[in-house]
């Protein structure tokens, strides 16, 4: 067992109906190598104005738009929306509010409905990041949905950019560190069912931190990998380990065929 760190690289089994492109279904999608660059190629869409972002977020969110449009609002001590600061920050120049709920907690309806309204006064659009919220609701009012999907799958690259209209948005390619980091996972795998010897997990380790580097000074934008393409169309099982994790349930362990199939070195 390990804790923290990078996912192994799990088993996957032929495709199911209700996946994640089931659950999306109401949205036109664009699947990307990360949530960063899914944010990237939305920034292309998103009106000229100022962007609300939360006070609280990663350097990889807010360096995605323009440094002279972005103002910050304040969260509560449990990191949710502090309302006030927001209301208080909207304007006739806010063309864009970006909303995360942090751990997966919604605002209250009469929030939302607020906020709703600011929109229609004000005429801004409203971007949710759901990394942390996918499963409690794919969108609650926005017009476009971000989510890391490598934060919550065992795949070595992921993000999604979902909304009613992404205007023939398109990312093409794999992203050049992702067969490591498919080796990565695979190794890790091998490790941890203990086919592995204990000598090799600070190569994988290493593998990893090369990945992220990669990943921190990549400007282009690709697609998503045919290996994590793979993973997430058996999205029924996925969900429901991922619903048993969040109930504080133990996920069974799965088999490693995945590794094969990618081409890991044993």
């Amino acid at each position: 067992m390990e804790l923290g760190s990078e996912f192994s690289l799990e088993d996957f089994r032929d495709p199911c109906e209700d996946n994640i492109d089931h659950f999306l279904r109401e949205f036109e999608t664009l699947y990307v190598d990360s949530g960063r660059s899914a944010l990237k190629l939305l920034a292309g869409l998103l009106p000229p104005g100022k962007i609300l972002l939360p006070s609280y977020i990663c350097e990889s969110v807010y360096t995605c738009f323009p440094a002279d449009c972005v103002r910050f609002y304040q969260l509560t001590q449990n990191l949710q929306i502090d309302w006030d600061s927001l209301f208080q920050q909207i304007g006739e120049d806010t063309s864009v509010v970006y909303l995360h709920y942090f751990n997966g907690v919604l605002p209250g309806e009469a929030m939302l409905q607020k906020l709703q309204r600011a929109r229609e006064k004000q005429n801004f659009q409203i971007v949710e990041d759901t990394t942390h919220s996918m499963f409690s609701a794919s969108l609650t009012i926005g017009d476009y949905g971000v989510c890391s999907l490598r934060k919550w799958f065992p795949i070595p690259d992921g993000g999604v950019l979902y909304g009613r209209n992404l205007n023939g948005l398109t990312a093409g390619g794999e992203a050049p560190w992702v067969r490591k980091k498919v080796r990565a996972m695979g190794w890790k795998q091998m490790y941890l069912s203990g086919r592995r010897e204990q000598s090799r997990k600070a190569e994988y380790r290493q593998l990893f931190a090369a990945c992220d580097c990669a990943l921190d000074v990549q400007r282009e934008c690709y697609g998503m990998s045919e290996v994590s393409r793979k993973i997430l169309l058996n999205f029924k099982d996925a969900f429901r380990q991922e619903k048993e994790c969040r109930a504080g349930e133990k996920s069974r362990n799965r088999g490693v065929s995945l590794a094969a199939a990618a081409g890991v070195d044993p």
